[in-house]
């Protein structure tokens, strides 16, 4: 088996006959599905997922209360395939993902690959593929920078992950909040290849119950707690790379931060490892001169760019 699908579902029976047409439309044929279902769920999903042909889609119960996080890591735990992609239930991953996807890790040799990918709201018209399609190479440093600095995304299901590389470095999700943000970081510190395309090949399909929809003082300080948890990981592991690690990763909060209330914003900026992290920044320009200077004229006009950017049509995760 080449590689596993695993997907979390909880009172996901309106999505599940689309998520099922799309696994059935993918060109790659060589995958096994795994479904998790949260014991929890109220509607008609489990019934739905018992119809199934067990010998194409398992369904694994999930009795615990670790949320998706727990589902994902249950999945893998069953999981055959040499290569693990974790899809929402909810969203239109492109007819070619997998082919691509895998041909793309094999071709550059690398520990886990990446798409691009198309933020849609329901309804809306996807924005056109790009002229051209480009790949990109990291080493795993120079990953986590990128995704940092917003040139790659901290999804997982956009991604297409070794299982050597998560069962070899006991890469798990972690419960709660910025669970992919973790995961996504440690898969790339223990990479030594990564690879990203810029071809589109996945819908996010935007709805009430996605995160950008929400403001929260939870995940802002999540993602503070994740970086500071790779702070001296990367400062041993790449003191070459830590300065641009800081820089990049300053940039990603400042935005990131932004989700929270005012008073939790104001509170993360004088954390002390966001005011360490300062002294690293080369950034100059009106952005972080105002995050600087004034950090509540900074909430303000994030608050507003961030509400914005998701109430919009569709549009490209890198249009360039």
């Amino acid at each position: 088996m080449k590689v596993s699908v695993i997907i979390p579902v909880r009172d996901s029976e309106l999505y599940l006959e689309g998520c099922i047409r799309n696994l059935e439309g993918q060109s790659f044929r060589d995958f096994e599905t795994i479904f998790v279902i949260d014991s929890r769920s109220s509607d008609g999903s489990e019934s739905f997922l018992k119809s199934l042909d067990p010998s194409r889609y398992r369904t694994v119960v999930q009795e615990d209360d670790t949320m998706v996080s727990g589902a994902r890591n249950i999945g893998f735990t069953e999981a055959q395939g040499g290569y693990i992609w974790f899809l929402d239930v909810d969203d239109t991953p492109h007819p070619e993902f997998l082919k691509t996807m895998v041909g793309l890790l094999e071709s550059e040799g690398a520990d886990f690959v990446a798409c691009n990918f198309v933020y849609n709201h329901p309804g809306t018209e996807p924005p056109k593929a790009p002229a051209h399609v480009r790949v990109d190479s990291y080493s795993g440093i120079e990953a986590l920078v990128a995704m940092n600095n917003g040139r790659l995304s901290a999804n997982v299901w956009d991604k297409l992950f070794k299982s050597s590389l998560i069962r070899e470095n006991s890469i798990r999700f972690e419960r709660g909040y910025s669970e992919d943000y973790h995961f996504v970081s440690a898969a790339c510190i223990a990479s030594s290849k990564v690879a990203y395309t810029s071809r589109p090949l996945y819908l996010y399909n935007l709805n009430k119950s996605s995160r950008s929809w929400h403001r929260g003082d939870d995940i802002a300080r999540k993602d503070v707690e994740i970086f500071e948890s790779f702070l001296p990981v990367v400062k041993e592991s790449s003191p070459d790379r830590y300065a641009e690690f800081c820089n990049a990763s300053v940039r990603h909060l400042m935005r990131s931060m932004t989700v929270a209330s005012k008073e939790v914003f104001m509170e993360l900026v004088r954390r002390e490892s966001i005011q360490g992290a300062l002294r690293y920044c080369r950034h100059s320009g009106a952005e972080m001169l105002t995050f600087r200077l004034w950090p509540s004229l900074y909430y303000r006009v994030g608050r507003h760019c961030r509400d914005r950017r998701y109430s919009r049509g569709s549009f490209l995760f890198d249009p360039s």
